[in-house]
């Protein structure tokens, strides 16, 4: 999980100057406080992506270290150490994280040329709310519904090695496929 969410912010960071693309160079942020056209010919600001580019720098200070005094050093920090920032985080936050990062990286395919999105199956994950089962024994039947017959023992054992985790939720249903994946 920790792995999806560095991945998460290594494309935040290299995309968010496409994002930046998008709005006219003399309406970015960076040059200040962004200011409408006089010009009545010319289309108006396009506030969305500008939104989506306060909101993507907001995010990656607010979950960075405090030596990370720019927006840019925030998400260069994230895009590498984002696994470190989820490990260190109590379980509330750490999944308060997880959901910034996820609602950021969706914000930024939103507003991203089709061209520039992953694969389907990539957006469709990043995209899909996490489903947990609330024992077991449920997961076990769930699995075993979907195709991929697994033993509340063998889940257990996940468990103990450190394959699936449990959450105020319940046990993740992603992590489970992921394992039966690898």
């Amino acid at each position: 999980m920790t792995a999806e969410l560095t991945a998460m912010w290594q494309t935040i960071h290299e995309w968010r100057n496409d994002l930046a693309a998008l709005i006219p160079k003399s309406q970015r942020p960076s040059d200040g406080m962004p200011k409408g056209t006089t010009n009545k010919l010319q289309a108006p600001l396009n506030i969305s992506p500008l939104s989506a580019l306060i909101q993507l720098d907001q995010t990656a200070l607010d979950w960075a270290p405090p030596h990370c005094t720019t927006t840019k050093q925030a998400r260069t920090w994230l895009a590498t150490n984002a696994h470190t920032r989820a490990h260190d985080l109590q379980p509330d936050d750490h999944e308060l994280f997880e959901t910034d990062t996820r609602t950021t990286y969706n914000l930024l395919l939103h507003h991203l040329p089709a061209a520039k999105a992953q694969t389907p199956e990539t957006r469709a994950k990043a995209q899909t709310k996490e489903l947990y089962a609330p024992t077991i024994k449920f997961l076990a039947d769930t699995l075993t519904q979907l195709g991929h017959p697994t033993s509340p023992a063998t889940l257990r054992k996940w468990k103990e090695r450190g394959h699936i985790t449990e959450t105020h939720q319940g046990y993740s249903l992603t992590q489970a496929l992921e394992k039966i994946g690898s």
